[in-house]
Order: C-alpha cells, then structure tokens, then sequence
C-alpha cells in the first residue's frame, strides 16, 4: 500500500517497508518498492541534480481559486544521486528504487508563477499524487519549496493531483504539463475587479402620469466589475465561461415614490440579463445591487449596459408613474 513520510522520518522507510535480502552487507540488498512517498519542505535541494532536471513541458504551473504553486525542476534516476544524498541526510540512507522502477524527484518553486484567485483556503483543498492506478493522499497542497520523492514504475505515469472546491487538476511529474487544467487560469485575461466609475445624469429624470408629474434624480460614483471564475456564493462558473460579477447601487425609494429596476432590462451584457440579481436594503432610499452574468472564457472585451427602465409607483396611492428620457450607461471592460 502507497505510504506518505516526513523526510525526517526515513530511517523508518528503510528499516520498516523494505526487506533484505542477504547476509553480511544487508543494506546492499535493500530495494524501495514502488509507490512510496518522500515530503519534504524548504531550501532548493536538487535543482542542480541530474541531467534532465530542467526539462520541463511549459507551462509548469498550477492555479486555482485558493492556491497555485510552479515546479522549479524534476528528474528521475533509479537511485537517490550521491550528490544529492550527501547534501540531504535525510536521503542520505535511501535504497535504490526495486527492479523496473525508478525515483521521481519533484521540487517545488520557491515562489509561483500565478497567484490563486482568492485567498488560500486550505479547508477547500485536497492533494494526492496518482501513480498508474495508486493515489497516494497528501496531507497538504502543495506549497513553494514543498519537494517529493515518489518510488514509481517506469512505465507508470505519475500526476500530482490538486482539487480545489470539487475542481480537480494536475501537473505531471514527468514532464510538468498540465493534466486536466481549468483552461481559463492560462490564457493571458485577467480575472480581477475594475472600477466602472457609477452612474450621474446631469438633468433630472421626468415622471408622469395622466393626473400627476415630477422628477427625480438617482446618482452614484459606486460600481465595481469582477471578471471570476470562482465565486463563494455560486462556486464555478459553467464550463468555458466566466462570471462578470457588478456591483453598483440604486435609488430604489424615494420620499414619494418607488422606483424598481426591471431585473431582465436594466442591466445587460450583449442584450443578455444577469444571471442572478440580489438586492439588499442600504438604507431608507438606497439598495445595494449585486449582478451576475456569464461570458465566454475567452473573449477580451465586455461592455455592461445600464438603463434604469423599471416600475415606477407612488408610494400612498400605488400608482404607476412613467418616463421617457432614460439615460443609458455603458462600461466597458478589458481583460
């Protein structure tokens, strides 16, 4: 069965999961099985090792909503390298890997080429590295400078395995590409929050109706786009999209009257409404809007148009109001 030890651990590797075979010098009979697991942490041990320890498939990096972390080289060998060996005690006694298998030396960056889309959040993360049909489970994603040495068949491939929020992917740990990855991460747009500058129409909106007529004026400097592919409140976005997520406020009551934003008019992106709307109650006069749309993942522009069409009633009587000179707002967004 896989096992996972702290590098400080070793010595039990050898004395309890490999066997002798032998008499006088035991310990040049001793071979690693396949599918144990080596973690260890901190400083740039190996990078230096082995020929092919810099031949990595690009791009070498994993990002999700709550971590990322890049490879800074890997290489196998059949045995812990002598150099390697005298420099790290803790690999100092390791056997070499049992026949038709092999060593995979996997060191972490000491820092990422991606930073997650959020905060980390380890209690939404689950590792494991996946050999052939083995998972062995780590006790933490991975971390800069984190490094592993995993005993592997040779013809075994061999994936380090990161999910994040139920979305699962990987890196090889031969070849360092990608296995299985959220496409969206890697393609060069940018996932953050833009400053849509809000809303101000210098001439007063005009309401009437058959008895009664008025204006009113609504205005603000608060709107705020997010282009995200990970939010709390609704976890992924649909496969090969994102989500453009606004925030902005609205006049929605006044002294007299009552102002509702038609929910499928006002706000739209390409003639398409949100697909959600939440209202929240600021104070008196003012609500808090929080708008979610999905666009394709890959699209480089945006623009969310903004019209306050919507059910205009006063307040004592319940009568419907109406007007006729809305303004239109555009923001637009590039990624």
């Amino acid at each position: 069965m896989p096992r996972i030890l702290a590098l400080a651990a070793l010595p039990l590797l050898a004395a309890a999961s490999l066997t002798a075979a032998g008499s006088a010098d035991a310990d040049s009979f001793l071979r690693t099985e396949p599918y144990e697991l080596i973690v260890g942490s901190g400083g740039d041990p190996w990078c230096e090792e082995g020929g092919a320890a810099g031949d990595l498939a690009a791009p070498a990096d994993l990002r999700g909503a709550h971590f990322s972390f890049s490879l800074d080289c890997l290489f196998s060998a059949p045995k812990v390298p002598a150099d390697l060996a005298a420099s790290i005690p803790a690999l100092e006694h390791v056997p070499p890997a049992q026949d038709g298998s092999e060593f995979l030396f996997v060191q972490l960056a000491l820092s990422s080429e991606y930073s997650p889309e959020h905060t980390t959040e380890p209690s939404l993360l689950a590792s494991w590295i996946e050999v052939g049909e083995e998972r062995i489970s780590l006790a933490a994603a991975p971390r800069s400078s984190d490094h592993y040495v995993v005993s592997a068949p040779r013809d075994a491939r061999a994936v380090l395995w990161v999910s994040d929020a139920d979305r699962a992917q990987g890196i090889d740990l031969r070849t360092g590409a990608q296995v299985e990855p959220v496409a969206a991460y890697y393609n060069g747009l940018a996932l953050r929050s833009y400053n849509l500058g809000g809303f101000e129409d210098d001439d007063p909106f005009r309401i009437v109706n058959e008895r009664r007529s008025g204006t009113a004026t609504c205005s603000t400097e608060y709107a705020e786009g997010t282009r995200a592919l990970w939010l709390e409140d609704r976890g992924w976005a649909p496969e090969g999209t994102v989500f453009i997520e606004v925030r902005t406020r609205w006049c929605s009551r006044y002294n007299d009257i009552t102002w509702e934003l038609d929910r499928e008019r006002a706000f739209t992106i390409d003639g398409e409404a949100p697909m959600s709307w939440t209202a929240t109650e600021r104070n008196a006069y003012w609500d808090d809007l929080v708008l979610v749309f999905t666009i394709p993942a890959d699209v480089r522009e945006a623009t969310i148009d903004f019209s306050p069409v919507g059910d205009i009633r006063f307040k004592e009587t319940g009568e419907e109001l109406f007007t006729d000179d809305l303004p239109n707002f555009a923001w637009k967004l590039a990624f």
